[in-house]
């Protein structure tokens, strides 16, 4: 369960499970909760141990209900001697049930965890019969054992065997009868392992998970568009008038006034009674019906088709562009046109966001999702009801609901149209300048900003009316004359501190633990567990690390540095598949202990690294051909290795690795590429172009092991990977762009796919590739400015491309282009009294990671200042030694 707050726990839940088992004291063992990240209160009978896995039951409630709910449920838990627990606090149960830890655990107020399918089944019915007539929440991993009632079951782990897949995953885990570790995803929708049988269903227990029954006789479900913890939303067919419409299902529950979320009947009827206000205006979807059926109210709606906002932003951006100026102005005017009409009837949207604006299937602005349409001047909403991003300062506040609640939302929707970068994942949406519009987009007319900018500001406009004039006014005025737009550069002086303040905050978040020194990952790859990779994980961070050693020296950063390779090299595998990749599996710790024992100096981690890669097994028909996961990724350590120690015998596993290389190239005459075998997920069967899975990682280091040995079959090989690629190129931001795949739409230039990655391959064939450099570092510096700051799919990656392509073709002003990028990923910056850090792959979250957290960001800032770095997870990068005295 993610962090919810640290509060303390309530006593009069233990104090409950405590009583039930009084009698009982010496057979029972009670564990109090400890805080949010250990919430639960634990009950074990003395003589029972937990089975591994199996059939394990839920009783959901509501927070107004919970102490009704655990009365009743507690007898039966106990007169069956069960393990079980309890959420440890009403405020922690307020969470789940409002999705804080994700949907599959909304409503997972009580766990049972039977001895066997049979007393399962007995408890199940046992607890169906003390809990009848209560309600909660329905929990989407499990299915009911009754229609309506508040007991569920699911097949899963009843511990927290993890396992890591192939790509990398770090997921919860049961076991096969083979021994194979599978994974155990609670998703929203019930599963269960292939080899088991459902006893519940066996014994006329346990409704089969469907869409639903047909309502009222004539809306069947067809498909689910979207869900939240209060209702579902699905597509359905009107069989009496035969049309395709939507359902938007909620169930009506007690007053819960320690939730701060209302009752989603409640909301539900919000919206129908603004629809009918708003019938034949054409500003929404037109509402068909209202069906009212037990607890669940349905609301049933013309279906609008077409695209959300967000979707047709997105679409837009994959052609390297974002709307224009005309563009921007039509929509905003009819988004404004339509709020217009809901003021005049007296109240607000609430959530206006680019996801509740509709392009219908003619084109047409429709608003959808009025849930949170409260009258203007109620004083009855909660504060900061809305989208993160779009909710304005007054309502986080908790003013009144009003008027100019909406016309900030639509200037968060204006940024999203200058700009492309969603104000829903700003890093602090307390002021969403702090990315400015003409760093994000240089071609943004200044009028149009300056009317986006009023609309966030404290003196905004006081109608959507107002808001409509001054957008027409704005494009009525001349344009802006031409000119570079330059942002706040990033002084040395100054990457040079925020760099060594990150080395402080890696070095903060390091834990001392029985097996070392580790860092966990909050990525949701890694879950809080301790791994081993560069992606996230222990490798990429003591990488990170390596480097700020190498240029401040700083003693205490040395010592974690030394602490944390030892304990790397001891640390062993997450169970799961083997992974022997570089940026996931064990490669990735080679490199990560050659570079530790390179800096400190440390000769015993370098023979480390070495004696670890020779352990290693040949190349297998499964294993991918990637830089990432697969064999591309094992020569490039290798010639890591081979650098450092001039082994033969790692020079001769390198060449075995590039020659299953050639032997696994596809692609016609003069071509290659290289496919993704069973194993990877949604990887599997594609033939990817970009650097981290495809042919552009492959060929560039296929190139490193021609330059080494001589041998032109690599080369030839990886000049026929470029011509593949170079074909599948596209225009895009007056540059170049590819789709990650053949035949799909042009993906942004990030380094793992796309122009930045691909650019690197580039940059290693000059000088017959400057032409097609050139256009690259056009896209590359422009075209993904609304990223978030990592290496990966970010701009850190992109601004350490164009300081390698600047230097290369010896031009400054893509050194000034990199300086850019990298101002921007200031606004994502935190300082604390511990060093640096950056917000990273989501909102609010610090990531001690290499590719997808902050770890790899102050690796770009030294190349900032220092301009004789080199890119680190290369040959160049790992012969590198700072000159500092």
């Amino acid at each position: 369960m993610t962090h919810l707050t640290r509060e303390a726990t309530d006593r009069w839940l233990l104090d409950a499970v405590a009583k039930a088992v009084g009698e009982r004291t010496n057979q029972w063992r009670v564990t109090p909760a400890e805080d949010s990240l250990h919430p639960w209160i634990f009950a074990l009978p003395a003589d029972t141990a937990l089975q591994q896995q199996g059939w394990k039951l839920h009783v959901s409630s509501y927070v107004s209900t919970a102490a009704e709910t655990l009365r009743r449920v507690l007898p039966p838990l106990v007169d069956a001697g069960v393990a079980f627990k309890v959420v440890g606090s009403a405020a922690w149960l307020g969470g789940l049930n409002r999705g804080s830890a994700g949907l599959s655990q909304v409503g997972k107020f009580i766990t049972a965890y039977p001895r066997d399918d049979s007393s399962a089944v007995d408890l199940a019915i046992a607890l169906d019969q003390a809990t009848r007539g209560l309600r909660g929440p329905r929990i989407p991993s499990d299915r009911p054992v009754a229609d309506g009632g508040v007991v569920f079951y699911r097949y899963g782990g009843f511990g927290d065997l993890c396992m890591q897949t192939r790509l990398g995953e770090v997921v919860l885990a049961v076991v096969a009868p083979d021994g194979r570790l599978i994974p155990d995803r609670r998703g929203t929708a019930p599963t269960a392992p292939y080899w088991v049988s459902d006893p519940f269903q066996a014994r006329g227990l346990g409704s089969t998970y469907s869409l639903g029954a047909t309502v009222a006789e004539r809306y069947r479900p067809v498909s689910i568009l979207a869900r939240s913890p209060d209702t579902v939303v699905q597509l359905g067919l009107d069989l009496v008038t035969p049309r395709v419409c939507v359902l938007k299902r909620a169930r009506r529950r007690p007053a819960d006034h320690d939730v701060a979320v209302e009752d989603g009947g409640i909301l539900l009827r919000r919206e129908v009674e603004l629809l009918q206000r708003l019938t034949g205006q054409g500003v929404t979807a037109t509402l068909y019906d209202v069906v009212e059926s037990g607890d669940e109210l349905i609301l049933v709606t013309e279906d609008l088709g077409g695209e959300t906002l967000d979707q047709h932003v997105r679409k837009l951006m994959t052609t390297g562009s974002l709307p224009s100026t005309a563009r921007v102005v039509e929509l905003a005017v009819a988004i404004a046109d339509a709020l217009a009409a809901i003021h005049d009837r007296g109240h607000i949207h609430g959530d206006l966001k680019s996801a509740n604006v509709v392009l219908d299937s003619d084109g047409r602005i429709k608003l959808i999702d009025f849930e949170l349409a409260y009258a203007i001047g109620s004083g009855e909403r909660p504060a900061g009801a809305g989208t993160r991003g779009y909710v304005s300062p007054e309502c986080r506040g908790g003013a009144t609901a009003s008027v100019s609640d909406d016309i900030y939302a639509l200037g968060a929707v204006l940024y999203l149209l200058i700009t492309g970068a969603e104000p829903s994942r700003a890093p602090y949406i307390e002021n969403l300048l702090d990315r400015p519009p003409l760093q994000l987009n240089p071609e943004a007319r200044r009028p149009l900003i300056d009317v986006m900018a009023r609309c966030l500001s404290a003196d905004r406009y006081s109608s959507a009316r107002d808001v409509r004039r001054a957008l027409l006014e704005a494009t009525a005025m001349p344009a802006d004359p031409p000119g570079a737009v330059t942002g706040r550069l990033v002084e040395p002086e100054r990457a040079l501190e925020q760099a060594r303040r990150a080395g402080d905050l890696l070095c903060a978040e390091a834990e001392t633990t029985d097996a070392g020194l580790i860092w966990r990952s909050r990525y949701f790859v890694g879950k809080g567990i301790v791994g081993r990779d560069i992606n996230t994980g222990m490798a990429g961070t003591i990488l990170a690390l390596a480097e700020l050693v190498d240029e401040f020296g700083v003693e205490t950063h040395r010592d974690v540095l030394r602490a944390g390779a030892r304990t790397l090299q001891a640390l062993p595998p997450i169970p799961g598949d083997p992974a022997f990749g570089l940026y996931v599996g064990d490669m990735g710790v080679v490199a990560a202990l050659l570079r530790a024992g390179q800096v400190l100096p440390d000769d015993e981690l370098v023979r480390a690294a070495a004696h670890r890669a020779s352990q290693h097994p040949a190349a297998q028909p499964d294993d991918s051909p990637d830089l990432f996961h697969g064999i591309a990724g094992r020569l490039l350590t290798e010639l890591l290795l081979w650098d450092e120690t001039s082994d033969a015998t790692t020079l001769e596993r390198a060449v075995a690795y590039g020659d299953a290389l050639l032997e696994r190239r596809e692609g016609g005459p003069g071509e290659a590429y290289w496919r993704i075998p069973p194993g990877y997920a949604d990887l599997s069967g594609k033939s990817y172009l970009g650097y981290a899975h495809g042919a552009a990682g492959i060929a560039d280091a296929l190139l490193d092991l021609a330059e080494v040995t001589g041998e032109q079959k690599y080369a030839r090989t990886a000049t026929m990977a470029m011509a593949w690629i170079t074909r599948q190129a596209v225009s895009f931001h007056s540059g170049l762009a590819w789709p990650a795949t053949e035949g799909q739409r042009p993906s942004p230039p990030f380094w793992c796919h796309g122009a930045t990655g691909i650019g690197r391959l580039f940059l290693h064939a000059l000088p017959e590739t400057a032409e097609s450099l050139q256009a690259i570092c056009r896209s590359v510096a422009s075209a993904a400015r609304w990223a978030g700051p990592t290496l990966c799919h970010g701009l850190a990656g992109n601004a350490e491309f164009l300081l390698d392509a600047g230097r290369a073709l010896a031009d400054d002003e893509l050194l000034v282009k990199a300086n850019e990028l990298m101002s921007l990923v200031d606004a994502y910056g935190v300082d604390a009294a511990e060093g640096r850090g950056w917000i990273s792959e989501a909102p609010r979250q610090i990531n001690p990671d290499y590719l997808v957290g902050f770890a790899g960001i102050p690796l770009v800032l030294l190349r900032l200042a220092r301009p004789d770095r080199r890119y680190q997870l290369s040959r160049a990068g790992f012969r590198y030694r700072s000159r500092r005295p």
